[in-house]
């Protein structure tokens, strides 16, 4: 370790560096020796407080992100329309969102709706779906459409669709 450039005005013939024999040298070695211990305990011991290794259920997925393909109308206003899994396109995405809203379809008892076409639809509170089939022996989706309401209010509180989202890989 290099030594300090600070000359000791208590220890006289010590000349312009500090020794190792000189007790104030000992003294900020020590400091800075245990500085460094506590910010190591720190940095190895803060993870673990908040969470970041103890591996949860969540932690056992991945994600990806999805960009927003374009935007659906609803009688609550635009909606962000994101292909979330399997081969749909982005028109036939904005149909299944706009259809969920404007035509009726047979209820499934959970405020969801399935039409003839085989795919479910639902949501509430500006997050909407549609999916298909809904359940299957793996118990995920193989295609799945996701909606946002975004372009909602004015001025300052203009709430917008984000371009991208993050999905769970199961």
């Amino acid at each position: 370790m290099p030594r300090a450039k600070y000359a000791c005005e208590e220890c006289p013939g010590r000349g312009s560096l500090r020794h190792e024999r000189d007790p104030h040298y000992r003294e900020a070695q020590l400091g800075q020796r245990s500085f460094f211990l506590v910010m190591l305990a720190l940095a190895v011991s803060a993870p673990l407080a908040f969470g970041a290794g103890n591996p949860t259920r969540a932690d056992a997925h991945s994600s990806q992100w999805v960009a927003r393909c374009g935007f659906a109308r609803s009688p609550y206003g635009s909606l962000g329309v994101y292909i979330e899994k399997g081969s749909v396109s982005c028109g036939k995405g904005r149909r299944l969102i706009h259809r969920a809203f404007y035509e009726p379809g047979e209820s499934v008892g959970t405020g969801s709706v399935r039409y003839p076409s085989g795919w479910v639809c639902g949501g509430q509170m500006g997050s909407y779906f549609c999916a298909k089939p809904l359940w299957h022996p793996g118990g995920h989706p193989k295609q799945y459409v996701a909606a946002l309401a975004c372009h909602m209010g004015s001025g300052p509180t203009r709430v917008r669709c984000p371009r991208r989202i993050e999905r769970d890989i199961p």
